[in-house]
């Protein structure tokens, strides 16, 4: 089976999501914390996933997302001025797409969540 389909790419943005949710709800020790950890591990796994690394899936990636154009969106588009080959581009395009997609996937209460979660496990402990 294929690793360029769009089915597995959300897939992936999906399962991605909910493991960053989940570590964080289980396993740092404060809401601050948690959040840092989601923060971090976005942009983590933006830089390190199937759909960033290989071009030839940067490129499909690409069409898949619903943020293709994030790059220039967010005004970073002259990071693509040292790129001396199409696989940088594309790569780097992706990261962007990649990284706005699973911005885009999470929880629109995600952080008040996270701070009722502690809040609640605090209350527990007291």
């Amino acid at each position: 089976m294929s690793k360029d389909t769009y089915s597995e790419y959300w897939n992936g943005i999906e399962a991605s999501i909910a493991e960053i949710l989940e570590w964080a709800r289980n396993y740092c020790e404060s809401a601050e914390e948690a959040k840092e950890y989601v923060y971090a591990q976005i942009s983590i796994n933006a830089d390190n996933n199937y759909w960033t690394i290989y071009t030839h899936a940067s490129a499909k990636g690409l069409i898949h997302s619903d943020n293709e154009n994030a790059i220039f969106d967010l005004g970073c588009e002259d990071v693509l001025t040292d790129c001396d080959s199409y696989g940088q581009v594309v790569s780097i395009m992706m990261h962007y797409a990649y990284e706005a997609d699973l911005w885009e996937r999470l929880p629109a209460d995600w952080d008040s969540g996270i701070d009722e979660l502690y809040a609640e496990r605090s209350l527990s402990v007291a």
